[in-house]
C-alpha cells in the first residue's frame, strides 16, 4: 500500500510540475506533504446477515468511529486556485444494533416461564484505499474551501455478530456469560455479494499555519458524500464526516517567482521498475460429503442423545410339549459371562429381553442378597398329558442355566409349577395359548427385574472437509509462504507450507475427533483461524486470514424419528397391560415411579398407547387410546408438567406379533419426556 501511494504522489509531482512550466505565476509552490483525521462513519439503509449463518438479523442505520491516514499532493495554478490530490487508507467501520421481533420463552430453575429479551450487535469492520482530485479555492491567503471526486477500493469487508441478553436479569447462556459470539466472517462468504468500488464527492474547509519557513499546517473539517453501495446486494451505504490537520512541504522559496522551464522530478521512461510488495488474502469453502462446494465455511457438529428405558418382561416363552429354551433366547458360556454388559446391548426392545436370563444372572451375581422364585406354567390344550412334570422341567431349564452358567447358588431360586399362568392369555386361540407356555420370574429385590436403560450416542459433523483457497497478488519474486488453522485456545489444527508461489486450492480432511473434543466446549465464539503468510525475495511480507465457526448441537430423537433440539428426550415402555385391558397393573409400579421421578415441570411428556394384533381395528384403537389416558390420568395425580398429551394409535404393530414377546410389549404405552437443557 505504501509504493501504491509514493507512485500516485509522484504522478502528481509531474503533473503540477507540467503545469508550473507554462509561464504561470503563484505566491505558492507545490506543496507535498501527509495528512490524518477522525472519522464519524454514518452508514445509512439495511442489509441483513447471510444464508450460511444459523442466526440471521437485519440491521438499520448505525454509526462508527474510525481514522483516515495518507500523503497529499497541492498543485497551485494562481493565487486563488490549486489542484490537490490526495492517496490516503480509510478506516470505516460501523456498528449496528437490532432486537429480534419474536422472542422465545424459557424456563426458570423454579419452572416459571418469561419472555428472553435479546439484543443483537453486529460489528462491521471496512477498509477502503481512496484516490481524490479536488478543486480548492483561497477565499483568502490562508483559508481555502476545496470539492472534487474520488474512488475507493475496498480491502476488507468483514462482520463480527454479537447475541447480549437483556431479560431477565441474571440468565446466562451455556458459556456461562450473557453475551456469545454468533458468527464472525466476511461479506464475501455469499457467492452472490460483492464489495462495491466506491464513489464519492468529498467537500472541505481548511486554513494553512505557517510553523516555519516552508512548513504548514492545516486543520481541515470535511464531509464524504458516496454514490455507490458498499455491497452489490443491500442498500446500504456510509458517508463521513471528518477532522484533521495536513503537515505540508512547499518546493523551493515562497516568494513570487516565474517559472520557465520545468524541473524534472521523476522521469517515467528511464525511472527503476519498482517490484511490488506481495498482497496475500484467502477464501474458505467447504465441501460436502456428496461433493458439493459452499462458497462459505462453517463447522457443525451434532450429537444425538437418546435415553431408552426397556422393562423387563419376566416371562420366558416355550414350544408347545417342550422344556428346551428356544433358540430365540442368547444364552453363553460360562467363560463368557465376565464379557457380558448389559448397557452395551443393541438398543432394540426385543433384542434386550432376548439377553432376559444374562440380565437376571449378571445382576444376582453382583447382588448376592436377591433371590428369585421361578414358575413353570403349561397350556393343557398343546402341552400333552404329563403337564405337572413338563412345569416343573421348564422352571428346572430355567434354574440350571442360571446356576451353571452365572455360578447362582442353587439356595438362592425357588422352584414352582402351575398348570396355566394367574392371569390368562386368551386360550380360544393358538396366539393367546402360545403365551400361557412360560417360565414366569419373580425377585426379593427389585433391580433384579428393573429396566435397562440404554444410553445411545452419535455425532456427527458437517463438513467432512475444507477447501482452502489460497491467493497473492505480484507474486513475481515471492519465496514461500505458510498456511496454519488454529483453534481458538491456539492449539494447531492443520499446517501446509512451500516455495514460491501456492497451488490455487488445497483439502484439509479434519480430524473428526479432534473437531468433535473442540465442539463440546461450546464456549462463545469458538472457532477456527485460518492464517496465511507470503515472504518475497527481499523479505516484503504479507499476512491474511479468515475465520471458520464451530458450532455445536445438541438433539434428541422421539421414537417416531422426529428430531428435538436443545432438550433430553427419555423414552420409557410400559407393558404388561394385561390381555385386553387398559388398566396399569402392580408389575408396572416399579417403572411408573422411575418415570414420576425424571418428570420437572418445564417438561412436556407424550403418551402413546398402541395395542397387539388381536382384536378388531375399531377395538384396539379404543383399547389403546384407554391405555394412554389410563397413564395420564395417573401421572397427573403425583405431578403436572408444563405439557402433557396422550394419544392412542390402536394396532400400530412397532414389535414383532408373530411370537409372544412381541404381543406382549406391543400391549404398551411409550411415554416421552422432553426436557429443556439448561443454557
Amino acid at each position: 500500500m505504501k509504493k501504491t501511494i509514493l507512485i500516485i504522489t509522484a504522478i502528481l509531482l509531474i503533473a503540477g510540475n507540467s503545469l508550473l512550466s507554462q509561464e504561470k505565476t503563484s505566491e505558492r509552490n507545490i506543496r507535498i506533504g501527509m495528512f490524518g483525521a477522525g472519522a464519524l462513519n454514518m452508514h445509512s439503509g439495511q442489509f441483513s446477515s447471510y444464508d450460511g449463518m444459523l442466526i440471521c438479523g437485519t440491521f438499520e442505520d448505525g454509526t462508527g468511529i474510525g481514522w483516515m491516514a495518507g500523503n497529499s499532493v497541492e498543485v497551485p495554478f494562481n493565487t486563488n486556485f490549486s489542484i490537490f490530490g490526495r492517496a490516503f487508507f480509510h478506516k470505516a467501520d460501523g456498528d449496528f444494533e437490532a432486537t429480534p421481533e419474536n422472542p422465545i420463552r424459557v424456563s426458570l430453575d423454579d419452572g416459571t416461564l418469561v419472555y428472553l429479551s435479546t439484543e443483537h450487535q453486529l460489528d462491521v469492520s471496512l477498509d477502503y484505499i481512496q484516490f481524490e482530485i479536488l478543486g480548492a479555492y483561497y477565499l483568502t491567503d490562508k483559508i481555502y474551501m476545496a470539492l472534487g471526486p474520488g474512488v475507493a477500493m475496498p480491502t476488507h469487508a468483514s462482520y463480527t455478530q454479537v447475541e447480549e441478553l437483556q431479560q431477565p436479569f441474571g440468565l446466562t447462556f451455556r458459556n456461562g456469560e450473557s453475551t456469545r459470539q454468533i458468527a464472525s466472517a466476511n461479506f464475501n462468504v455469499n457467492p452472490n455479494t460483492e464489495t462495491n468500488l466506491r464513489i464519492t464527492a468529498h467537500a472541505l474547509v481548511g486554513a494553512d499555519f505557517s510553523i516555519s519557513k516552508n512548513l504548514f499546517l492545516s486543520p481541515e473539517v470535511g464531509y464524504i458524500f458516496p454514490f455507490t453501495n458498499v455491497l452489490s446486494d443491500n442498500d446500504w451505504s456510509v458517508s463521513t464526516l471528518h477532522a484533521g490537520v495536513v503537515l505540508k512541504y512547499e518546493l523551493g522559496t515562497p516568494e513570487k517567482v516565474i517559472i520557465k522551464e520545468p524541473a524534472p522530478i521523476l522521469d517515467p521512461i528511464t525511472e527503476p521498475k519498482i517490484t511490488p510488495n506481495p498482497i496475500a488474502s484467502i477464501k474458505a469453502k467447504s465441501l460436502l460429503e456428496n461433493g458439493t462446494m459452499l462458497e462459505f465455511a462453517q463447522v457443525t457438529v451434532s450429537e444425538e442423545n437418546n435415553n431408552n428405558y426397556v422393562p423387563l418382561l419376566p416371562y420366558i416363552f416355550f414350544d408347545a410339549g417342550v422344556s428346551e429354551l428356544a433358540n430365540r433366547y442368547v444364552t453363553i458360556s460360562s467363560s463368557e459371562k465376565n464379557l457380558f454388559d448389559e448397557s452395551t446391548l443393541q438398543d432394540s426392545v426385543l433384542a434386550v429381553y432376548h439377553n432376559l436370563l444374562n440380565i437376571v444372572g449378571s445382576r444376582m451375581q453382583k447382588n448376592n442378597k436377591a433371590n428369585l422364585t421361578v414358575t413353570g406354567c403349561v397350556e393343557p390344550t398343546d402341552d400333552g398329558t404329563n403337564l405337572n412334570k413338563l412345569a416343573s422341567s421348564r422352571a428346572q431349564t430355567v434354574r440350571d442355566y442360571l446356576v451353571n452358567t452365572w455360578g447362582i447358588s442353587a439356595d438362592r431360586i425357588i422352584t414352582q409349577s402351575r398348570e396355566l399362568p394367574e392371569e390368562i392369555s386368551n386360550r380360544t386361540i393358538a396366539e393367546g395359548r402360545e403365551e400361557n407356555r412360560r417360565v414366569e420370574l419373580m425377585s426379593n429385590s427389585p433391580e433384579i427385574l428393573e429396566p435397562v436403560r440404554l444410553i445411545t450416542h452419535n455425532s456427527e459433523i458437517s463438513p467432512e472437509s475444507i477447501v482452502l483457497e489460497p491467493k497473492v497478488k505480484y507474486d513475481e519474486n515471492l519465496k514461500n509462504w505458510d498456511i496454519e488453522a488454529i483453534n481458538i485456545d491456539n492449539s494447531q489444527l492443520w499446517k501446509k507450507n512451500g516455495n514460491g508461489s501456492p497451488s490455487s486450492s488445497m483439502q484439509w480432511d479434519i480430524d473428526q475427533n479432534k473437531m468433535i473434543e473442540l465442539a463440546r466446549r461450546d464456549i462463545s465464539g469458538n472457532h477456527i483461524s485460518v492464517n496465511f503468510k507470503v515472504v518475497d525475495n527481499e523479505g516484503n511480507s504479507d499476512e491474511a486470514t479468515t475465520a471458520i465457526p464451530i458450532f455445536y448441537q445438541k438433539k434428541s430423537k422421539y421414537y417416531d424419528g422426529e428430531i428435538v433440539e436443545d432438550s433430553v428426550v427419555e423414552r420409557y415402555n410400559l407393558i404388561f397391560f394385561d390381555y385386553d385391558k387398559p388398566l396399569i397393573n402392580e408389575e408396572n409400579e416399579n417403572i411408573f415411579k422411575t418415570i414420576l421421578s425424571r418428570i420437572n415441570t418445564n417438561s412436556s411428556v407424550s403418551i402413546t398407547g398402541f395395542t397387539d394384533k388381536l382384536g378388531t381395528d375399531e377395538y384396539n384403537n379404543q383399547l389403546s387410546v384407554d391405555r394412554a389416558k389410563s397413564v395420564e390420568k395417573a401421572i397427573k395425580e403425583r405431578v403436572v408438567p408444563e405439557n402433557i398429551y396422550s394419544k392412542g394409535v390402536g394396532e400400530t404393530l412397532i414389535y414383532d406379533n408373530n411370537i409372544p414377546e412381541g404381543r406382549f410389549y406391543n400391549r404398551t404405552v411409550i411415554v416421552e419426556i422432553t426436557t429443556p437443557l439448561k443454557r
